[in-house]
Formats: structure tokens, sequence, C-alpha cells
């Protein structure tokens, strides 16, 4: 897949601009610090308008200028000379609202990105798992560090980076899941080693560890991998290993094989679902405040099991909804969900066919999936128990769609939104 025309950019480590054409290609940085955070900003959300007030709030943070607007607009002219002057395709519109940078989508090193993950989606669906995990190898060889290294705007990074991050995560642990199931447990375990290192609360890159080691027939070291994140979640969160670590953990005691296709079986696609936070979320401290509070674990419980927020049509109830949950995601390290319910239109989404989704994220094969409404909630709780889970449900038409899709245990936490005040929910 080609990288781009004459210019190319990438943000996925330090931001640079390519000249000289796909022959003789050179990366720069871009020297200038204004246009520079300006361009990273802009390319993060290639295509899509960035609201005027955010970018001044990128550039120039708590020290504005006189005339914040202009400023800005002298800095987008500067931006587009040095596009002009190294021969860039890549248009910057602005308007009353905002700025955008126009461009091919394979110009961009994130662009590229998501495309070879969604080639790796539509390898999945026709079943070709080495498809998959090459497109994603692709995908993640794009990374060169840390999203927008050297970018002096502490705004602008803790509004990208963490998102970019913890996408790449996600990709990495699908990654490494795939090259399990294809039997590649050998070449893995050095890089799981790193990863636990570098995120020892997250449970699903230990079983990938375990089951490695265990497959390689490295069972003393598997079995001390367990004992170590057992030690982590007992002091960082006061619980206990879930449910898969422990039944992986008998099998390795047991000296059972583990097959591929226990990867397969047990494979849990859920991590972070969210769609993107709100950018520039300000206000609503008190409620931020308080939604925290309320989901917060406790000893690996959240206080409240079922958080509703209700409100008129236009108050900002999901936008709220989705800056709590992305302030909790290292909370729920087995993922943080999210479902569309479509209650404020004329058809609201059917609890059934919603359970159907819910399943296949968790990684249910799809031909396994009950076809009674009733086993569909079962088999969905089971899936969950003992796992720490936080499920945002948007739009919700009332409690009789939203009792179906609750957990039944303690560890995993809902957040609705709703036009309804909703009462009878379970907490």
């Amino acid at each position: 897949m080609r990288l781009g025309g004459w210019v190319e950019f990438r943000v996925l480590g330090q931001l640079e601009m390519a000249t000289g054409g796909v022959d003789a290609r050179h990366w720069s940085p871009v020297a200038a610090r204004k246009p520079r955070i300006l361009l990273a900003a802009l390319l993060v959300q290639a295509n899509e308008l960035v609201p005027t007030g955010e970018l001044i709030e990128f550039i120039w943070a708590g020290a504005r200028p006189r005339n914040p607007r202009a400023a800005l607009q002298t800095c987008a002219t500067r931006l587009r000379q040095l596009l002009h002057d190294a021969g860039s395709k890549a248009r910057i519109v602005g308007s009353d609202t905002g700025y955008r940078i126009i461009l091919d989508p394979t110009d961009v090193d994130l662009g590229l990105f998501g495309i070879l993950v969604r080639a790796a989606e539509t390898a999945a669906e026709r079943g070709d798992t080495a498809g998959e995990a090459d497109a994603l190898r692709e995908a993640l060889s794009l990374w060169r560090g840390e999203p927008l290294a050297g970018i002096d705007s502490e705004a602008l990074l803790r509004d990208a980076v963490s998102r970019l991050a913890g996408w790449r995560l996600e990709i990495l642990q699908r990654r490494l899941e795939l090259d399990l199931r294809l039997g590649r447990h050998a070449q893995v375990v050095t890089e799981l080693r790193e990863l636990v290192e570098r995120y020892p609360l997250r449970e699903r890159l230990w079983w990938l560890l375990i089951s490695a080691l265990h497959r390689d027939g490295r069972r003393a070291e598997a079995l001390a991998a367990y004992r170590d994140v057992s030690a982590h979640l007992a002091e960082e969160l006061g619980v206990d290993p879930g449910a898969e670590l422990r039944e992986l953990h008998m099998a390795v005691l047991q000296g059972e094989s583990a097959s591929p296709e226990s990867v397969a079986r047990e494979s849990w696609l859920g991590q972070c679902r969210l769609p993107p936070a709100v950018r520039g979320f300000v206000g609503r401290d008190e409620a931020i405040s308080a939604l925290l509070d309320q989901l917060r674990p406790r000893g690996g419980v959240p206080p409240e099991h079922v958080v509703a927020i209700s409100g008129l049509p236009g108050s900002g109830k999901t936008a709220l909804a989705l800056h709590v949950a992305h302030a909790l995601r290292d909370d729920y390290p087995d993922g943080q969900w999210y479902v569309r319910l479509g209650g404020a239109g004329p058809s609201p989404r059917e609890p059934a066919h919603v359970l159907d989704e819910l399943l296949r994220t968790a990684g249910v094969e799809p031909g396994t999936i009950p076809a009674e409404p009733s086993e569909r909630e079962g088999a969905l709780r089971a899936r969950l128990a003992d796992r720490r889970l936080l499920l945002v449900l948007d739009d919700a038409a009332g409690a009789a769609q939203v009792l179906p899709l609750l957990p039944g245990t303690p560890g995993c936490a809902v957040l609705i939104t709703s036009r309804a005040t909703l009462s009878g929910l379970a907490a």
C-alpha cells in the first residue's frame, strides 16, 4: 500500500513531513513551534473540522495573545506557506468555526494505520487469521514511538496521545492473540514480558503471556507469571485474578495442553470501544466529580453498579458520559464498551439485537449465540462474570430496554444516558 504522494506526514512518533517524492523522500521535523502544533492538531483529525477555540488552547494555553483569532489566522497562513514551499498537496481550509487539513488519508501515517486496521477486520470476516495478523502487523509497523513526540502543547497531548496510544495497545493485543492462534507462542514471549511490565494490571496481557509460556513448555515460568499478576492485582486493586486467568492457572497446574483453538474460544475482544471524548470538554466539574465518585472502583467494586444521566435533548449527556468513561479507563482493565440504543428515535433498538452485539464484542462466535433473548442475557452475564468492565448505554428509551443488558456481577458498571428519568433499574 502506498505511503503517499509528493509530501507525506507522520504523527505516530515525532511529527515529521516528507519532501522529494517517493523516490527521494526526505523526512524533516516542522521547526516553527506554533505551525508545528497547528499541523499536529489538524493531522490527528485529518479532513475533519477542528474548532477554533480548541486550536487556540492547543497553541497558546494560558498565555493567549490579545487577539487570539487573528493570531491563529497568522499561524495558519504561515503553515500554508510552509506546505506550499514543500510542494504539499494538502490544503488548510479555515472558516468562522475552525480549520481542517484536506488530504488523502494515505498521506498521513495515522490514516494509513486506520486503513490497515479495517483491512484486518475484512480479513477476519473472511476467516483469514493469517491475513488479519499480517495486516495488523503492517499497521503497527507505522508506529515509531510515542505519538506526537516533541510537540510542546500539554493540551493537545492530553487530548490526543492517550486516545491514540490506547488504540495502538488494543490492536497490538489483538495481533498477539492471533499470533498465539497461529502457533507463534515462542516468538511473542519477549514482547509480552515487556508489555506486562508496562501494563501490570491488564489481565488479558498476562493471560497471553502465561498461555505462550505454557505452550512453549515453560511451565515453571508460566506459574511464576501467574504469581506475579496475582501480587500486582492484590497490591494495586485488592482483588484476585479474574475467571479466565484462574482457569488458565488451573490448566497449567494440571498439565493440560493449550491448543490454538483455546485462544479463539477464549478470545476477549472488548478493550476500549468508546468513541473519542469531546475535545476541549470544559465545565460540569461538579457532575464529573460525582460520577467519578460513584463509578470508580474501591476494592475492585464500584460504589454504584448502575448510574444514569438524564436530561433534555442537547444538554450534553453523551459528551459528559464519554468524558467520564475515558477518565475511568484504567479503573476497568477488561474494557470500556459503548452502545447507542436509539431511544430518542422512532425505532429504539431491541434488547435482543443489542445482546447479540455485546456477545460478539465479548468474543463469542456468532454461530454459538443463542436465539432466545433470555438465553442471550444469561450468556452475556456469564461472559462478564468476574470481569471489571464499564458499559456505556447511550440514549436509552427506558428501563425495559436497559434491564436485559445489565451485567450480573458487581465488578462491572453501567453508565446510561436517557431523555427519560429511569427508575426500576437493579443496582
